[in-house]
């Protein structure tokens, strides 16, 4: 199985943090005081100064955040190395929402049952439900998909529970 992104990050990131869809964005590992983007502003705005930030990095190693041929299977490892480094270089990206809200924690529960029911549907069995996981061998349709089932229910379910 490997990590996917259908979670609350699925739902509140930016398009930088979007970048290879399916990879970790946490950089595990960093130490969070030598981030570029740590102290000051809300959250969101140490957000956005992370995504600046792993722009310009990704762009000096020679790559563009936007380009589709670096969002999914195939990528070329180089771009991942440099995504890689550009991750521990800043370390872990700031969240936009506080995982302690009630709202966010009923749109995340709903998005994750989503995510899930929507794999079995597509006949996916074996996998971890619950683990915000892509069952492996998933195909990049049914893939997108599920994000998009996840990332609806999340939605709803955060603003049926007041979320601003």
């Amino acid at each position: 199985m490997t990590t996917n992104r259908i979670s609350i990050a699925a739902a509140t990131v930016l398009a930088a943090g979007l970048l290879l869809t399916g990879c970790s964005a946490n950089g595990a590992g960093s130490d969070p005081s030598s981030s570029a983007t740590s102290g000051a502003g809300t959250t969101k705005q140490q957000a956005a100064k992370w995504d600046e930030d792993f722009k310009k990095c990704f762009e000096e190693a020679g790559f563009d955040v936007d380009d589709p041929e670096l969002q999914g299977p195939g990528r070329p490892k180089a771009a991942d190395d440099a995504k890689n480094a550009c991750e521990e270089k800043l370390g872990e990206r700031p969240s936009q929402v506080d995982p302690d809200d009630p709202a966010v924690k009923a749109a995340a529960e709903a998005s994750t049952k989503a995510a899930d029911e929507c794999f079995e549907d597509l006949g996916y069995k074996d996998f971890d439900k619950g683990a915000n996981v892509t069952p492996d061998g998933a195909t990049e349709a049914d893939m997108d998909k599920c994000m998009t089932a996840s990332n609806d229910a999340y939605d709803k379910a955060y603003k049926d529970a007041g979320g601003k």
